[in-house]
């Protein structure tokens, strides 16, 4: 009955773009927010374990007293400016763009580090550039976590550099967080963070360094995200198009 995105934007980016594939697109092409689990994301802070191994701390897991804690990734120098991102490690994320970005940014300013949340297909290429510049120690992979949620509120500024998204959870979730928020001019992020929620930068490593700049040394504010509120809204959307028979229903 439907063809349903996830955001307006993309809705009408797939509209223009697969229009002559849907009889009656105009009606059938809608679109339905992606509804949010806050009460997990801020649970999930809760859960945030550290250990000390010499003069650095770390994450650690553990699920018992008895068990012994297992090293997690590094916990974030707060002397220093520390940019994340969190995706899977492939083209359609491009992270290569992040780190060139990062690259550009830390010849003028060396007090900044950045932490990529993730694993897939690119790690070994990503790993190289990071040795050949020479930032190892600044630029960290720190493959995937079960809970990035600590790391993520103990750094200071999200960056998110795809080149392709629906509705990207990641920025919501960042949003619940009430992060800092910078993301490529795509249609899945300009559904997120348009109308001040965040900084829109060109989708290039120019545009991430200016916007990576800007929100560092201006400290710019946004909009705080009301998410309870959104969650309401988003399933008042969906409800409106799947049309539930009580009888059968749970």
């Amino acid at each position: 009955d439907y063809v349903v995105s996830v955001a307006k934007h993309t809705r009408n980016k797939n509209k223009r773009e697969l229009e002559h594939l849907v009889l009656n697109s105009e009606e059938k092409m809608v679109y339905v927010h992606n509804s949010i689990n806050y009460k997990y994301v801020l649970d999930s802070l809760l859960l945030r374990k550290t250990m000390k191994i010499g003069d650095k701390e770390y994450y650690s897991f553990g699920n018992s007293e008895n068990s012994h804690p297992i090293q997690g990734p590094l916990v974030p120098d707060k002397s220093v400016y520390n940019f994340v991102t969190m995706g899977r490690l492939s083209p359609e994320k491009d992270q290569k763009k992040l780190i060139n970005a990062f690259i550009e940014c830390y010849k003028k300013n060396t007090n900044i580090e950045l932490y990529i949340i993730g694993t897939g297909e690119l790690e070994s290429e990503l790993s190289s550039l990071i040795y050949s510049s020479g930032l190892q120690e600044k630029v960290h992979l720190v493959r995937q976590l079960d809970n990035p949620f600590p790391l993520i509120q103990d750094c200071d500024c999200f960056v998110l550099p795809s080149n392709h998204e629906g509705q990207p959870m990641v920025l919501l979730e960042c949003l619940i967080l009430n992060k800092p928020i910078i993301a490529t001019d795509i249609p899945g992020n300009r559904s997120v963070l348009e109308n001040g929620y965040g900084e829109i930068v060109e989708n290039s490593i120019n545009g991430l360094v200016s916007g990576m700049e800007k929100v560092m040394n201006d400290n710019p504010s946004y909009k705080v995200f009301d998410y309870k509120k959104y969650n309401t809204e988003a399933m008042e959307m969906f409800y409106k198009y799947i049309q539930v028979d009580e009888k059968v229903a749970p």
